[in-house]
């Protein structure tokens, strides 16, 4: 039987623990535990030829910044056989790859706050991202993390349906992430009426077996 594609529903259940509330198809809320900061779920769907991929994106909203800021933070891990710390380069708010100039004030601020005492980096360290991103959206500094595992893909040939599980260690990676995260960038907390139970998509159906290994093999994608 073809696996359900509503991913939200399938992260639900990896994420242990925690709330999580439905404001609308591909899109939660999620409160870890009681009086903690909640942090947004939304799904990213790409289609290629023979393949439909859908990936999950968690956003943390942060302070206001002065609309159009022309730079954002994109983080990365260091190391080449393994991790040994986590970076911040600056890019064009745009898709440009290279930053040229002198770099606005308040992004080095932004960056210095996350990077000052180590404490993301020792978060973040096993977490396992396509992409890591700050930058303002609608006037507010925004982080965005796009994750490798949380993430479903069917092809049409051969047909079939795989869901990526967010295993233990990613969810707890995470977790510790967004929490440093609202610890350094403390901002509005985002709130969502949930949707009527007859309008609810009902939750993927518990499978059994052997857990599906992260799949280093899915395509990344580019920052």
């Amino acid at each position: 039987m073809a696996i359900p594609a509503d991913l939200i529903a399938h992260v639900t259940a990896d994420l242990t623990g925690c709330e999580v509330e439905r404001a609308a198809p591909g899109t939660a809320v999620v409160t870890p535990r009681a009086g903690t900061p909640p942090f947004r779920l939304t799904v990213r769907s790409e289609r290629r030829r023979l393949l439909h991929l859908q990936t999950l994106l968690v956003h943390v909203d942060g302070p206001s910044s002065p609309a159009g800021q022309p730079a954002k933070l994109v983080f990365h891990h260091t190391g080449q056989v393994r991790r040994t710390g986590l970076a911040a380069s600056v890019r064009p708010a745009g898709r440009g790859r290279r930053w040229s100039g002198e770099v606005p004030p308040e992004v080095v601020t932004v960056r210095d706050r996350l990077l000052v005492d180590g404490a993301l980096e020792a978060a973040s360290l096993t977490l396992d991202f396509t992409s890591f991103e700050v930058a303002v959206v609608d006037g507010a500094w925004r982080v965005t993390l796009e994750l490798m595992g949380a993430s479903h893909v069917r092809t049409t040939l051969p047909p079939s349906a795989r869901y990526v599980r967010l295993h233990p260690d990613q969810r707890d990676a995470l977790l510790a992430t967004v929490a440093v995260l609202h610890a350094r960038l403390p901002g509005i907390l985002p709130r969502v009426a949930p949707l009527p139970k007859d309008e609810a998509p009902e939750a993927a159906p518990a499978t059994g077996g052997t857990p599906t290994p992260r799949p280093d093999h899915l395509p990344r994608r580019p920052t």
